[in-house]
């Protein structure tokens, strides 16, 4: 391991323990705490992007059916793209290799387990759904009440509610 990929791998760790201090719950923006601007893995010339959260609340929101997916570690990853002069002026999509990359480095034995969501492209985004954005890539690891890291059984959208009763009415639809 580099000097520099130690170095990512100790803020990662730094980054983890901010987002389990401060979930987010989807109802506010995503602090700066959580986010971290370095080198790409496999380009280090290249900036990028890592917005790590700790996502709470997929299901207790009604948002999604499978009480499964309820949390999770999330990363966000973009590339800066940068004009000549060095100021950022937009985005680029990470590749499938680097979000892999990422995962890797950020979950060492479970990133096996992590759901990637590749960029959206432009035409792909739905002007409801504020939170997709082109060019950004996401990587979550779904996780039980103990932060354990797990596969969820169904889909999304699969009805499972929570054993204790306390899931919302509407996912009940």
């Amino acid at each position: 391991m580099t000097s520099q990929t130690n170095a990512v791998r100790l803020a990662l760790i730094d980054l983890r323990r901010l987002a389990v201090k401060y979930p987010w719950k989807g109802q506010q923006d995503i602090h700066q705490r959580h986010r971290l601007i370095t080198n790409s893995l496999l380009e280090p010339d290249r900036p990028i992007c890592v917005i790590y959260t700790y996502d709470v609340g997929y299901h207790s929101s009604g948002w999604w059916r499978n009480s499964e997916y309820e949390r999770c570690f999330h990363l966000s990853l973009s590339h800066q793209k940068l004009d000549p002069a060095g100021w950022q002026v937009g985005i680029e999509a990470p590749t499938e290799s680097e979000i892999h990359e990422w995962a890797k480095l950020a979950w060492p034995t479970d990133w096996k387990k992590a759901w990637l969501e590749p960029p959206a492209s432009v035409l792909s985004i739905d002007v409801l759904e504020q939170r997709r954005y082109p060019g950004v890539g996401h990587v979550r690891l779904f996780l039980d009440l103990s932060l354990t890291p797990i596969l969820p059984t169904g889909e999304v959208y699969n009805l499972k509610p929570f054993a204790d009763g306390a899931s919302p009415e509407k996912v009940f639809r």
